[in-house]
């Protein structure tokens, strides 16, 4: 009982919170009625059923997703191919779109469905096209069909779902009127080069909701019939529902834009004549200094010679215990001024050195110190005997 009125509080906000997250889940998701045409998508306006029929419709063609710009695209492939780009808006980049443009004047076909287009894309093509403001009632119905006699066996009916898009000019001498609406042309064969641009300004006529809700499935294939060769193309890239075309590099969208493309190309040239030009050497070359030598080894034994020479071995002698004696003091804090037992005990305790090499060197400075003169044996005695303490001391 204690336990459940301490945390009935925690418990009933527990429950309330589980209630919210089981209502949420479980009602029913709304429908998405973004613009996609990704064969990914089931979505309305997804194309989903359209990618995935297509084999079955035409066996004998390949059929190929692209997900990369043209640009890479075509440096890996150059077959007869027609190219399927399906979208709301088809505006390539300046880069594409000639490579594009490249490809159907070779002798390739594209096919492009879309509402709205880029005006380097049009003038290309010699179009124009403009809304029709009298098909935008929720009650209007649009009545598509083809020229083609063949093709044209019924008119296919579009509610709510379509395109109220149509050309409003054309270049007459390239272009062949395939399809058309109860307000005028809206499906184009447009001659550009050795090649072919198939133009439909009804692109929502092939997604997944006119294909399967208004029935219309025959008439997406029969408008695909014209593409003439084996192999087609999916555009992947340039779709509205992912934009893969505007991830690109800082270096890509430098290079589709003509202004920041030829401001690059200056850069490169300069930096280019730049080291060409300014990348030699100006300044005469700075000779090397060698820092001074240490030559306090080289006096020192300059001037032992000197006292070796003048046989001044008292002398010598007397001025290698000083140092000792100096080492001794600024080391150890040591005398070396008292010769008794106890004092060398004190310095072999300090250093390390064993007491008897301590007191040979005393020993042997005090019989120095009463001579007037000594001989070089008594000089290289005590010198042994300090060079073992310096080696020995810690």
């Amino acid at each position: 009982m204690n336990f459940y009125r301490n945390n009935k509080y925690y418990i009933i906000l527990f429950a309330v919170f589980s209630l919210l997250v089981y209502i949420e889940y479980s009602k029913p998701k709304a429908i998405d009625w973004s613009l996609s045409y990704s064969s990914e998508d089931k979505i309305p306006y997804g194309a989903y059923i359209l990618r995935h029929e297509l084999k079955a419709t035409f066996p004998e063609k390949q059929i190929i997703d692209n997900k990369e710009s043209y640009f890479q695209f075509f440096r890996k492939n150059n077959e007869k191919t027609s190219i399927l780009f399906i979208t709301n808006e088809f505006k390539p980049n300046k880069i594409d779109l000639d490579h594009i443009l490249k490809h159907v004047e070779k002798g390739n076909s594209i096919f492009v469905a879309a509402d709205y287009f880029s005006k380097s894309f049009s003038d290309s093509l010699g179009f124009e096209n403009e809304m029709d403001f009298n098909l935008l009632g929720n009650d209007s119905t649009l009545e598509m069909n083809f020229t083609n006699k063949n093709l044209s066996k019924q008119a296919y009916l579009y509610k709510k779902a379509f395109s109220n898009v149509i050309f409003s000019d054309l270049d007459s001498s390239n272009t062949t009127i395939l399809g058309t609406n109860q307000k005028g042309t809206n499906f184009v064969k447009i001659n550009y080069g050795k090649g072919t641009v198939y133009v439909h300004l009804n692109p929502m006529a092939f997604s997944n909701y006119n294909m399967f809700v208004n029935s219309n499935f025959e008439y997406p294939f029969k408008a695909l019939s014209y593409l003439p060769y084996d192999k087609i193309i999916w555009d992947e890239y340039y779709k509205p529902s992912n934009s893969l075309y505007s991830k690109t590099t800082p270096i890509y969208f430098i290079l589709e834009t003509e202004s920041l493309r030829y401001a690059w190309y200056v850069l490169i040239l300069g930096l280019i004549l730049f080291l060409l030009f300014e990348g030699k050497r100006r300044q005469r070359i700075i000779p090397v200094i060698n820092p001074p030598r240490n030559s306090s080894l080289e006096f020192i034994e300059t001037v032992g010679k000197l006292y070796y020479h003048k046989a001044s071995h008292k002398d010598l002698a007397e001025k290698k215990f000083k140092y000792f004696a100096e080492f001794l003091r600024s080391n150890y804090f040591l005398t070396a001024d008292k010769f008794s037992t106890e004092h060398y005990m004190r310095i072999a305790e300090k250093t390390g050195v064993n007491k008897v090499t301590i007191e040979n060197i005393f020993n042997y400075f005090r019989a120095i110190s009463q001579k007037a003169s000594i001989s070089e044996a008594e000089l290289f005695s005590l010198s042994n005997e300090i060079e073992k303490f310096y080696k020995k001391c810690r």
